[in-house]
């Protein structure tokens, strides 16, 4: 956030997620996650705010031309959300997708709330989510504040462009290299270390 805004005086952090669920590929997963929310938790001024993760089951088309590859991973994640699940029949399968459900909600009504409690004078959102578009335009602009988008993604929503007048940086992935914990934390439980991977 520093090397963004370092002119900037960092009076509060929220981190809003769900807590996730083990896959079969990744057994592991909440651990991971607990330990790093344990990690944010070294953080001064961090609140973490929980949603939830809602879990349905979805049938799609895959074209033949990837239907073998699909048969012989039938566990694999298609992508962070989606895990396949055995083959329906003419090239349908079941998705098992995975959804954070209420974080949107919980950094709208925060942002709101902090905003008419005069909690800040520049809000910094890191996000790419289009539901967030509406709360920022109403907000941006009033009373002197004004709320600026940091976007983890390559592209960035263009309902969230409009909403905060262009002012968007994008999060690069050499900063994020420069931006990790150390290999071993401290908190009052005691010490620990990173997973290999988070």
């Amino acid at each position: 956030m520093l090397f963004y805004f370092p002119k900037y005086k960092i009076e509060k952090i929220k981190y809003f997620t769900a807590i996730v669920n083990a896959r079969k590929n990744d057994l592991n997963k909440p651990a991971k996650q607990i330990t790093y929310l344990r990690a944010l938790k070294t953080l001064k001024n961090l609140d973490i705010i929980l949603g939830t993760f809602l879990e349905n089951e979805i049938k799609v088309f895959v074209p033949d031309r990837n239907k073998n590859k699909v048969r012989q991973n039938a566990s694999v994640e298609l992508d962070k959300n989606k895990t396949i699940l055995p083959l329906l029949g003419n090239n349908y399968f079941f998705i098992k997708k995975t959804e954070e459900k209420g974080s949107d909600v919980n950094i709208a009504s925060h942002l709101t709330m902090d905003f008419y409690e005069n909690k800040f004078d520049v809000a910094i959102v890191v996000s790419n989510d289009s539901d967030l578009a509406e709360a920022i335009k109403i907000l941006n602009n009033k009373n002197h504040k004004s709320i600026r988008l940091l976007n983890p993604y390559q592209k960035t929503n263009l309902k969230l462009l409009d909403a905060v007048s262009g002012n968007v940086k994008k999060i690069r992935k050499s900063v994020l290299a420069i931006s990790q914990f150390p290999e071993f934390l401290k908190d009052n439980q005691g010490y620990f270390h990173k997973p290999k991977d988070w």
